[in-house]
């Protein structure tokens, strides 16, 4: 899915507030649009260009693949 930050951000605080704790439960109040593969297939390596960090040790390991890159 492919969304903009900001409108997304209150959307999810509202969630939030709600107590609606589920990662979809925003995404009837934002627009978003489903990206297949053949869009994606341009873009190189998916695995950097969505690596998700949750962790402060995922985030490390994404600043340290950030770093390689530059």
């Amino acid at each position: 899915a492919v969304y903009r930050r900001q409108p997304c951000l209150s959307a999810v605080d509202a969630a939030l507030a709600a107590g609606q704790k589920r990662m979809i439960s925003f995404y009837d109040q934002v627009r978003v649009r489903e990206v297949g593969a053949e869009e994606l297939a341009g873009l190189g390596d998916l695995s950097l260009t969505f690596f998700n960090a949750n962790t402060p040790e995922e985030l490390a390991q994404a600043e340290k693949m950030l770093a390689a890159l530059e």
